[in-house]
């Protein structure tokens, strides 16, 4: 059998109470001992590996991950080196990658210390992808944040890079409450970016949870931000909600904000849902306020500009309804200016003047 080479990896001690620092070092993957004598050369053809402890699994390019995930288990069992030189022997290079990647998990289930150093040892464009993979196998795991920590208390170069992919797996895991405590420690310079992608992925799932997290666990200088993520990510499915949580909102940026990011999106996917969920708003700023926002945003396709004058005519404030007007008006001028004409002409509650620059402006267009 040839002798394996050697491997190298340059990477960060994890020491005693999880200090950290750069260290180097070689390990060679030596010729089994004959009591355990094993064939780790594996054409991309192979179904199974030669050993004295079986592999049961037959893999190939149809293999699922968890095919490949539990045959990574099983060569690492043996060692971290045996397991990136099975890996490695593959011939099929896109094989070749998938079994790296299962044995970079299986490898950070089994340890997470060793397998973040060799992760963060790999050239710059693999970093990602095996770094994702060892975390996918260590986040259940304590250590995993604690790492973060460390990194980020040494000031590692590798902190910022860590602590990014650390945030998105455990959102991943829906661990979200640890994720958003992780970015609120982190200092400045991630602060913001890691609070916000954990508030965003944890309102898609659980919208309202991450506005509870908002008002507990975020500093002041986070909430903007972090509100704006949250809003971002609220689940598509539910704008009513995100509706009648804008309203209830003071007067103020945030409110306006997330009004006009769920108007904007409702008002173009679903302009009848909104209309129904306008039909139970009391008179007033608020009904005023949506409905701007429904006529102005919906598409004349999905929202007939007849239909939406209707709804133009019930708004109580002159200036909302009078710009209201000018807009839908302008998208119907686009396309019928003769009817748009008639209508400005036949409108009631218009001054001379405003009547005027309304038929002017569909002329203009």
């Amino acid at each position: 059998m040839k002798r394996l080479k050697v491997i190298q990896w340059t990477g960060l001690a994890f020491l005693g109470g999880m200090a950290v620092g750069y260290y180097g070092f070689s390990r060679s993957v030596k010729e089994p001992a004959k009591a355990h004598a094993t064939t780790v050369v594996i054409p991309a053809t192979a179904k199974t590996v030669s050993s004295t402890g079986e592999v049961p699994n037959p893999w190939d390019r149809t293999s699922s991950d968890a095919e490949l995930l539990g045959l990574a288990r099983v060569m690492l069992a043996r060692s971290s080196q045996e397991a990136l030189a099975w890996a490695q022997s593959c011939a099929d290079p896109e094989l070749r990658r998938r079994l790296g990647l299962a044995v970079a998990q299986a490898w950070g289930e089994k340890d997470p210390t060793e397998a973040v150093s060799w992760a963060l040892a790999q050239n710059e464009e693999s970093v990602p992808a095996d770094l994702k993979a060892v975390l996918a196998g260590a986040i259940r795991q304590p250590v995993a944040v604690e790492i973060g920590r460390n990194l980020l208390a040494q000031n590692s170069a590798y902190a910022g890079m860590y602590g990014t992919a650390l945030v998105a797996a455990l959102d991943t895991d829906e661990q979200f409450l640890t994720a958003a405590r992780f970015a609120q420690e982190a200092p400045a310079d991630y602060r913001e970016d890691w609070a916000a992608a954990a508030a965003q992925a944890w309102a898609k799932s659980q919208p309202r949870e991450a506005l509870t997290a908002l008002d507990t666990l975020v500093d002041e200088p986070l909430r903007d931000p972090v509100f704006r993520a949250v809003v971002q990510g609220w689940p598509a499915t539910q704008p009513a909600d995100l509706a009648t949580y804008a309203l209830s909102l003071p007067p103020g940026e945030q409110r306006a904000y997330a009004l006009d990011q769920v108007m904007y999106k409702w008002a173009r996917q679903d302009p009848a849902g909104l209309a129904a969920w306008l039909a139970n708003v009391p008179s007033g700023p608020n009904y005023d306020t949506s409905t701007f926002f429904m006529v102005t945003e919906a598409t004349p396709a999905r929202l007939d500009p007849s239909v939406a004058l209707n709804w133009v005519e019930s708004i109580g404030d002159h200036g909302i309804r009078l710009n209201s007007f000018a807009q839908v008006l302008g998208q119907w001028g686009q396309t019928d200016p003769v009817a748009a004409r008639n209508y400005v002409q036949q409108a009631r509650g218009l001054e001379t003047n405003e009547r005027a620059q309304l038929l002017q402006s569909i002329q203009a267009r």
